[in-house]
Parts: C-alpha cells; structure tokens; sequence
C-alpha cells in the first residue's frame, strides 16, 4: 500500500482535517471506494506544503493556486482534470481556470512507477527479513520519466511474528547480497548510499534507490 501526496510529505504524515492523501493499493491501483466524482473531489488533497526557496520558508499552498501560478507540474500524471466543477464554476463567474483532483491515475496506468515500487518493497523485504515501511520521494523528469529517491526504510510494525526483526548492519546491505530485483528487460535496482540523516531511531544511512 502506498500513500500519495502532491509536495512535501507532510501532508501524507500528519492528519490534516478535510485533505486526504491518495492512498493506493499496488494490487489494484486504480481501484477507489468513492461513490462518484463528488466523493473523489472531497476526499482528495487540497492543499500543498512546499519551501519557499525565495523566502526560504515553509508553506502551505491551496493546489488551485499553483494551478493558478501555472507551476511547472505535469498534471495530467498526477490529476484528473474536474470537468463538471470547472463549467459550473465558469457559469456562476466565480473562477476562470481548470480545476484538478489529484488522483495519480496516470502514473499508474501509463508508466511502470506501479512495477518499480513493487520491486522496490520486495527487493527491501528481502534484504530485511521483514515487511517494510519506507518513505520516499519522487521526482519527474520530461516524458514521463521518474526517480524515486528513498528517505528512510525500518521493519513494518505488524503481530504475531513471534520474534523481534534482526536489522543487519550496513556492510551487509549490499544488493549483492540481498540479491537485486531484476526487471523483465534486465534493468536492476541498485541502492547507493548518499549521505546520513537523523531520523526517529537516531542517525541512519540516507539511500538512493535508481534504476540501473
């Protein structure tokens, strides 16, 4: 299961009354509880947390305004254009412009980012032992293209294992060893380590997880 969010992670983080992250299931991505475009647009992200590199801030942005602004985010990726809320927002002369909800559908029905975090949990669970919660982030490039960058990663707290998971040290989390997860094309997933970070169980190792 994934959880998705346009910006910051923040928003994926912290419950926010009145916003919902996308919240997916890898088996079955498209598939939604909601009863109509009503329920999708109510239940959706509304607004955006962000850094402001210019007053080097932190905010939060209403996605109507970066649509506004004309940010330089593929939306037809990320959103699903609202059609019927658009015309009856131009009807009543309220607001000119489109009106997005952030639904991810594309990403999952037009690129392999579906595949590729599949392998990437896998791959993990693998090396671990154990289920896995990961943070993440990623990033696009032209034409669909994408990086995810992986922020922190530690056993996933579930029952009846019996057993407290062993995490192995960092000299033995090399893909070598885990064994990488290899694609159908022969393409594999590599993590490299990048830097250190603290994090909530102190300083652990920052990864980058690529496809190579």
């Amino acid at each position: 299961m994934l959880r998705l969010v346009m910006g910051l992670g923040t928003r994926a983080v912290n419950r926010v009354e009145g916003d919902y992250p996308r919240i997916v299931a890898l088996d079955q991505p498209l598939r939604r509880p909601h009863g109509g475009m009503q329920d999708a647009r109510r239940f959706s992200q509304h607004d955006v947390d962000l850094l402001n590199t210019r007053s080097n801030s932190f905010e939060t942005v209403a996605l109507e305004r970066l649509i506004d602004e004309k940010v330089p985010v593929d939306l037809r990726l990320i959103g699903t254009m609202d059609h019927e809320l658009t015309r009856e927002m131009h009807d009543r002369g309220k607001r000119d412009g489109e009106h997005w909800i952030l639904t991810f559908d594309r990403l999952f029905s037009d690129t392999d980012f579906r595949e590729v975090m599949q392998r990437i949990l896998k791959t993990l669970e693998t090396c671990y032992g154990h289920p896995v919660d990961i943070e993440y982030t990623v990033n696009f490039g032209g034409g669909g293209a994408f990086q995810i960058n992986l922020l922190q990663c530690r056993p996933l707290q579930t029952k009846g294992l019996g057993s407290k998971p062993q995490i192995r040290a960092e000299s033995e989390m090399k893909m070598s060893s885990c064994g990488p997860a290899a694609t159908s094309s022969g393409e594999h997933l590599a993590v490299h380590q990048e830097d250190s970070l603290c994090g909530a169980g102190g300083l652990q190792s920052a990864a980058r997880v690529r496809q190579v």
